[in-house]
């Protein structure tokens, strides 16, 4: 996929909104309009050190595993090393007010790609999407039918938390999610909804990286045709922020806890 011109444009401008600073976990409030770390940069950062991870038939033993070291010592974004904590704001997520019990109920969606990763007993959690080329044409049939076709091709990013079961989470079947509460006012509930965003504190864990490509082919029932990319961080979950995008107001930090049934909980 070779973006355009103006879509690179896009995608430069949307890197601005993220952080290449490393989160501090004893925050009290986050800067305003915050987004974490941009799953792009760390993915393109990781994949591109793993190409130089070769033995070079002029290099002895010694002086590989010298290189090896030292690449791995070097940050990944801005200062932010291999070992380090990331943040990354989950993409997707449900958020449903209770009035009755003056509670936010929070659905992180572990189902991101779910026919894929069920062989494995993996879970994902969506991060963003980028649209990297889009157009239309027209196409026929053998029986001379004509139909405009869209074609829009993809960049999807997300997560594999392995210690999902960590947090309290619902497994039913297709749906899964990690549920969390927060107890809020219904004045500020209506106030702020659309403001709260989640935030993943994670550390990176091996492969760290993944990925594979789909393409989805048109019908005429369905006349949309498109390449979708879909590029995977590993991670382990230390803690789930809930928090105000606007504001930078820290509702809770979750961590880890005992797994909800899914029998205990209504995700509908």
């Amino acid at each position: 996929m070779i973006p355009s011109a103006s879509t690179l444009k896009k995608l430069k401008d949307q890197a601005k909104k993220y952080t290449s600073a490393q989160i501090d976990t004893n925050l009290k409030k986050l800067p305003t309009k915050y987004y974490g770390n941009d799953p792009k940069a760390i993915f393109t950062s990781i994949d591109n050190r793993r190409d130089n991870t070769s033995k070079s038939e002029f290099e002895t033993e010694k002086q590989f595993q010298e290189r090896i070291e030292k690449e791995n010592s070097l940050p990944i974004i801005g200062k932010i090393s291999l070992d380090d904590i990331w943040s990354l704001q989950a993409n997707g997520t449900r958020f449903e007010y209770s009035a009755d019990t003056a509670e936010m109920n929070i659905y992180l969606d572990l189902g991101y790609d779910y026919i894929f990763f069920n062989e494995k007993n993996q879970k994902a959690i969506s991060l963003s999407s980028v649209e990297i080329n889009y157009g239309s044409y027209t196409a026929s049939n053998s029986y001379g039918a004509r139909t405009v076709v869209k074609s829009s091709d993809h960049e999807r990013y997300a997560a594999i938390p392995y210690n999902y079961h960590e947090f309290p989470y619902v497994d039913a079947g297709s749906k899964n999610y990690i549920v969390l509460k927060i107890s809020v006012g219904i004045t500020e509930a209506i106030k702020t909804k659309n403001d709260m965003r989640v935030l993943l504190i994670a550390e990176l864990i091996y492969p760290l990286i993944s990925e594979k490509e789909r393409y989805r082919e048109a019908t005429f029932s369905s006349p949309y045709t498109g390449l979708n990319l879909d590029r995977y961080i590993h991670i382990n979950l230390n803690e789930i922020w809930i928090y105000n995008q606007k504001t930078g107001q820290i509702y809770s930090k979750i961590r880890k806890s005992v797994p909800v049934e899914a029998s205990e909980k209504n995700t509908q």
